[in-house]
């Protein structure tokens, strides 16, 4: 059981620090402070439920590792200084496990506390040797973050009205998929993608088709045309996100045969305009920095780096 002084205390520093300024612009105090709240005990309340971590280690067994070693830890660095942590692997590679940390009470104030830190994140989950630590930082911050090449995704958040304001090109149309028959497809152009661009998706999956079809059955998932032509997949959710109420990009896949088209901008601003039409005020998703493609078309499109991880390697 996490004790509510230790929520208290992440929730003031995650509202200082861990909110853009974008985000205030676009919600209310009140708003993202309740946004926040959730985020946490959610995360809290997955962490613990013995149902999902039982889950979760017979998805990713681990020798000589309990279904309780699965769950997340309260750890104090310092007096005040509290951290909610998990195991993760990358990729669902058991051969590349690492400590995230999901919420802090304070920023790191430098290198040796982020070593400190390190330290005993892991100890805490030795049983899975952890090869890194990762934890998240606004760009707005003013705290320490680590060297630069240690960054992950960062996080693209704009105003769905402004990304919606482009031109779409008129070759291109978007349908709202109501049955899950293009799977298939979709899992065999992902595969393309991760063979001919590793560098930058060595650590992602294609949605499992489970999942896809939650989205589907939520009304989240759109089809791609290029005059006329199944082209490729885009998915979202409606969640709160870094204090945030809006629409979290799961999946932007354009297939082989339509990339190098120029066609990202266009995509992202039919589906904001359907995202609109229902009330959506922000879009907001994660790409590597060194995906430079898409992470330009982010910015072109009205989007901004709001903040992000980094996976710092533990020595």
């Amino acid at each position: 059981m996490i004790d509510q002084s230790v929520k208290e205390r992440i929730l003031t520093y995650e509202f200082a620090q861990i909110v853009h300024p974008f985000v205030r612009e676009h919600c209310a105090s009140d708003a993202i402070r309740a946004n926040l709240l959730t985020e946490i005990e959610a995360d809290i309340r997955k962490g613990t439920d013995a149902g999902l971590t039982n889950g979760f280690r017979e998805h990713c067994p681990v020798d000589g590792a309990s279904e309780n070693d699965y769950m997340i830890r309260h750890v104090q660095l310092a007096t005040g200084f509290d951290i909610l942590a998990g195991i993760r692997f990358r990729g669902l590679d058991l051969n590349r496990p690492f400590v995230a940390i999901l919420h802090r009470s304070e920023g790191f104030a430098d290198g040796d506390q982020l070593r400190h830190a390190m330290k005993l994140l892991s100890k805490e989950f030795a049983i899975f040797s952890p090869k890194a630590v990762l934890f998240y930082c606004s760009s707005a911050s003013d705290e320490y973050t680590p060297d630069a090449d240690t960054a992950d995704k960062r996080i693209l958040m704009g105003a769905i009205d402004e990304i919606a304001s482009i031109p779409v090109e008129g070759s291109l149309t978007i349908k709202k998929a109501h049955e899950l028959d293009f799977y298939e497809q979709y899992r065999d152009e992902y595969a393309i993608v991760e063979k001919n661009s590793p560098d930058y998706l060595r650590a992602e999956t294609a949605e499992s088709e489970e999942d896809m079809r939650d989205c589907v059955e939520k009304h989240t998932t759109y089809k791609v045309y290029v005059s006329g032509e199944f082209a490729g997949v885009f998915v979202v959710t409606k969640m709160t996100f870094l204090g945030a109420d809006g629409y979290y990009v799961i999946e932007n896949l354009l297939f082989e045969k339509f990339r190098g088209r120029k066609l990202a901008d266009s995509l992202q601003s039919a589906v904001a305009r359907e995202l609109s039409a229902l009330g959506g005020r922000l879009l907001f998703g994660s790409i590597y920095p060194s995906n430079l493609p898409s992470y330009r078309a982010a910015l072109r499109s009205h989007r901004i780096d709001v903040g992000g991880n980094y996976m710092v390697p533990i020595s």
